[in-house]
């Protein structure tokens, strides 16, 4: 599976507060992608309506990512009020 970052979410990302991005960062760019298949992380929850639409939670941020033509897109990152009012 291949992984691709939008650049919305790198700025989204680049926002979050240091202590709370290292872990987000840690998931994104070295365990991810050393197991990028998505059932083998049981906190990947698909959204009501589209189950190509997933979220990941990290605290209180959630990772918004798409899944399209084996590639795993991480699109947003929002806090967990936030994630829900926002298009891609």
């Amino acid at each position: 599976m291949k992984i691709e970052i939008r650049k919305k979410f790198l700025i989204e990302l680049s926002k979050i507060q240091p202590e709370d991005r290292a872990e987000i960062e840690d998931f994104i760019f070295e365990e991810f992608p050393a197991n990028p298949s998505i059932k083998a992380w049981d906190n990947i929850v698909s959204l009501k309506g589209d189950d190509s639409c997933k979220k990941i939670p990290f605290g209180d941020y959630r990772i918004g990512i798409r899944i399209k033509d084996n590639t795993v897109i991480f699109e947003r990152i929002r806090h967990c009020h936030d994630i829900y009012r926002i298009q891609s």
